[in-house]
């Protein structure tokens, strides 16, 4: 493989998500300036994890160095690593990783909110009703039968909303991979295509708003009012203990509030079909387990709680979730066969940082995406 065709197989993911955004921006005209906001916004929460990662890489290296009695200056030791990506790539693996999923997020937040919401909801009563077939009940009803504490719905709620810390995290390490690392680039093309198949096709082609928003778009709106009005309780009695309640209550009044709204805000958006946060979760096993199986077993345990979270807070049906995972294993599996044209590196290696040196058109609010 030439080098030009080897920085073009690297830049793949990058130059897809420009694409995705050229082909949204298109459709949306008018929305170029809601995407300098947005990015703006996702460009500060990405490159100060995205230092602070760097950081703490080389403290690791640091004090690594320190038990084995090495010599070592930090300073050296990032100047040869950036002199060494310099050289390989002029530095797109360090800095297309978080440039890639800042283009992503801002388009998707776009699409999602400007020509989504055109599909409306039509195929939520058929998820509904599969659930049932399924369950032989609405899937909440199962597991507020096996989950009935109060507490163990807050323990899903926390769960469910620090998902966005691996979402971001497993990104950044990308860019302290090894050039031509297998892993990372495989990583970042279904993280990409995830967004663009699940999130933009699939929501367009099977349309729902999910359990806690099932009233205000469905003639039968009590269908879900026992547990809307289950977790508003639950989030009541939270309060009265002390806690700040149930953060999905919260997210999800607001998001429903965006929805009417013509204001343009950060994570706004209603999509059941498929689940991305199950579907994101799985990505994180899939990823997980082929760096390291123990590793693994215990991000697919992450996956599981995610989604019968995603079902007890409401947020979503549980077929929602099973077409996500499946869906993701195939993108997983998919950019696994096209390993033949990349570069021959097996796994994500961590550079070794620590060893010692060989030589505004509409306001923008940040809320937490569903």
């Amino acid at each position: 493989m030439g080098v030009a065709s080897d920085r073009l197989v690297r830049a793949s993911p990058l130059i897809l998500a420009v694409c995705y955004a050229m082909g949204v921006l298109t459709l949306s005209r008018g929305a170029v300036a809601d995407f300098v906001e947005l990015f703006k916004v996702y460009a500060w929460t990405m490159y100060p994890l995205w230092f602070l990662v760097g950081l703490l890489l080389l403290l690791i290296g640091r004090v690594r160095n320190d038990i084995l009695g090495q010599p070592h200056s930090s300073f050296a030791e990032a100047k040869a690593f950036l002199a060494k990506r310099w050289e390989v790539d002029r530095w797109l693996s360090i800095v297309s990783p978080p440039l890639t999923v800042t283009i992503l997020l801002c388009t998707f937040n776009i699409y999602k909110q400007v020509e989504l919401p055109a599909a409306g909801f039509p195929a939520e009563p058929y998820l509904a009703n599969l659930d049932q077939m399924l369950f032989g009940a609405d899937g909440w009803m199962v597991t507020h039968w096996l989950f009935s504490s109060p507490w163990a719905t807050e323990l899903f709620d926390l769960a469910y909303h620090a998902w966005f810390l691996p979402m971001t995290l497993g990104v950044v390490l990308c860019s302290f991979a090894r050039p031509g690392s297998r892993l990372a680039l495989r990583y970042l093309l279904s993280y990409v295509l995830l967004w663009i198949v699940l999130g933009t096709f699939v929501a367009y082609l099977v349309p729902a708003s999910g359990p806690c928003f099932y009233q205000y778009f469905h003639p039968d709106g009590t269908r879900f009012s026992q547990l809307t009005n289950l977790l508003a309780q639950q989030d009541q009695f939270l309060r009265a203990h002390g806690l700040s309640g149930l953060r999905s209550v919260g997210y999800q009044r607001l998001l429903l509030h965006d929805y009417r709204s013509s204001s343009l805000a950060l994570g706004a958006g209603i999509s059941a079909m498929p689940s991305l946060h199950n579907a994101m979760a799985v990505l994180f096993a899939c990823a997980a387990y082929q760096a390291d199986r123990r590793i693994g077993r215990l991000f697919a345990g992450y996956a599981v709680l995610i989604w019968i979270g995603s079902i007890h807070l409401g947020w979503h049906y549980a077929i929602d979730g099973i077409v996500a995972a499946l869906l993701t294993v195939g993108i997983w599996k998919m950019t696994g066969v096209s390993r033949r044209i990349w570069p021959p590196i097996p796994i994500l290696e961590l550079p070794v940082v620590g060893a010692a040196p060989a030589i505004a058109s509409r306001p923008v609010r940040a809320i937490e995406p569903a």
